[in-house]
């Protein structure tokens, strides 16, 4: 578990940050691990070392500050010629997916941002009936600063609301 900083923003909480779902006072409390995430992260070792192998720099890591805030990023992988990124997402059930949640596409939006790349795909790691181990694309995002910028306006308002309750002493 990632201790907190007060400031520090990690990427993959900002859909919450900007959609409301996450709350300044719970700024500091601690992310409940399930065993749905456990094999999802043992899903995206496999993954990271097959990617290494074809060309991908896994889990490259990127800060950028923006007014109050710092906003750091780990991208599951990018391609070393940096013409694209992959988000890596598994499905808690063992479930196919055929379209990518938005809140997957928005991370993908985020990462094209922060890290300075046309595109990141969206894929799903997948094991076929005859052994072979795929990737399956089930969607996308192109890199948009101006929106990029507006979402990181709505973390610092979010940290000026984390700051006046002073949660942190």
């Amino acid at each position: 578990q990632r201790p907190r900083v007060l400031g520090r923003y990690f990427l993959s909480e900002l859909w919450g940050v900007t959609h409301n779902y996450k709350k300044p006072e719970d700024f500091f409390k601690p992310k409940a691990e399930t065993p749905e995430m456990l094999r999802g992260t043992a899903l995206h070792l496999l993954c990271q070392e097959r990617l290494k192998k074809l060309g991908y720099e896994v889990e490259p890591k990127r800060e950028v500050s923006i007014g109050g805030v710092t906003i750091v990023g780990r991208a599951d992988a990018v391609k070393d010629t940096r013409e694209h990124g992959l988000e890596i997402k598994t499905s808690g059930k063992w479930e196919i997916m055929y379209k990518a949640k938005p809140w997957a596409i928005f991370q993908a939006k985020c990462e094209a941002a922060l890290f300075e790349i046309p595109v990141f795909y969206v894929v799903q790691p997948i094991l076929t009936i005859d052994g072979r181990f795929i990737l399956k694309a089930i969607g996308e995002a192109e890199r948009d600063d101006i929106w990029f910028t507006k979402g990181c306006e709505k973390v610092e308002a979010f940290h000026q609301k984390v700051l006046q309750l002073n949660v942190h002493a």
